[in-house]
Parts: C-alpha cells; structure tokens; sequence
C-alpha cells in the first residue's frame, strides 16, 4: 500500500485516484454490512432491515469521522510515543475500541429513537423492557 499499487495474480493496479477511492468506499460499504449485521443479530426483538441500515450508516459516519481525527490527534499532536513507550500500541488500540464501542451504541441509539418516533412516541417516557415474570 506503501507504493501505492497492488497487485493481484499477477495484474497490477493503481491505487492514487479514482481506484484509491473506490476502495476507500468499498470499505465503508463493507463496515455499514458488518454493522448492520450485528444490529439484526443482537436485539431481543425482530428489527427491520431499514431500521439497521439507518444504525449502521449514523454509527459508520461517525466511526470514520472519529477515525480520521484520532490519525490525525496521534499524528500531529499526541506526545503518546515519549510517555508510554512500547505500550503506546496498547494504549491506541484500547482507546479506538472504547471509541468504536461507544459509537456502536450510539447507532443502537439512533435505531430506538427512529423506531419511537416512527411509532409516534416520539416524547413519551421509556419503559422498562421486562423479560418474564
């Protein structure tokens, strides 16, 4: 990835323009599937697809966002390398994950307040989900 290009059995690609972004889009299309894929999966009830989609792309929007300031935080301005050494590995990856947890909730978040206003509860108090008595 370093020269910018690839090469698959054989054929070589470039990867600066148009096929550098096409690959960039097709990783985000293939985090909204995984994020969708984990909203189906993990609620007690039955979710519709539209409803994880609109998890997986807040969550996937957000995710990219946060990444894309977490490089440049410990590219330009974080002094984490001097401080924790040759933990500093540790430290970044336990970070993104407590970030990347955060923001799957909050596409969790999305899909309950889409689901309360599309049932037209939009203001109405929670209440609490009971499992069996």
């Amino acid at each position: 990835m370093g020269q910018e290009e690839i090469e698959i059995l054989g054929h070589h690609g470039s990867l600066v323009g148009l096929s550098g972004v096409l690959l960039y889009l097709l990783g985000v299309a293939g985090e909204i599937f995984v994020l969708t894929s984990v909203y189906m999966v993990m609620p007690v009830g039955r979710l519709a697809l539209s409803h994880a989609l609109i998890g997986a792309i807040s969550a996937t929007a957000l995710w990219e966002v946060t990444r894309h300031v977490l490089v440049w935080y410990f590219a330009a301005l974080s002094q984490i390398g001097k401080v924790y050494g040759s933990l500093t590995t540790a430290i970044v990856v336990l970070l993104s994950l407590e970030l990347a947890s955060t923001l799957l909730l909050l596409g969790a978040q999305v899909i309950a307040q889409y689901e309360r206003a599309a049932l037209g509860k939009g203001d109405a108090p929670t209440t609490p989900m009971r499992l069996g008595d």
